[in-house]
């Protein structure tokens, strides 16, 4: 394959997606019950999770990179969901 599609691809798991999940998950962490916020952190996960397990099948090595990432992602997600929370509490 070319190296425009590469880089497409790149453009879309690295800025793209990561919006789509902000953005719902702003949207579900709004939602009155918890269980609600914890949809997006788990499918970030399970995402991370599954392109590791196929770089390490592919490559036999793990991608420290790709690990810190998308440790960050789920902290940056788990810190969303503290701030509405704490927003919608201060509100009432």
């Amino acid at each position: 394959m070319s190296n425009s599609f590469y880089d497409t691809f790149v453009i879309l798991f690295l800025i793209i997606i990561p919006i789509i999940f902000l953005l719902l998950h702003t949207f579900l962490s709004s939602r009155k019950r918890l269980v609600w916020s914890a949809i997006v952190p788990s499918l970030w996960t399970i995402l991370g999770a599954w392109i590791i397990i196929a770089g390490y099948v592919r490559d036999m090595e793990v991608s420290l990179e790709l690990i810190i990432f998308f440790s960050a992602g789920d902290l940056i997600l788990i810190g969303i969901t503290a701030l509405i929370r704490a927003m919608k509490k201060k509100r009432k």
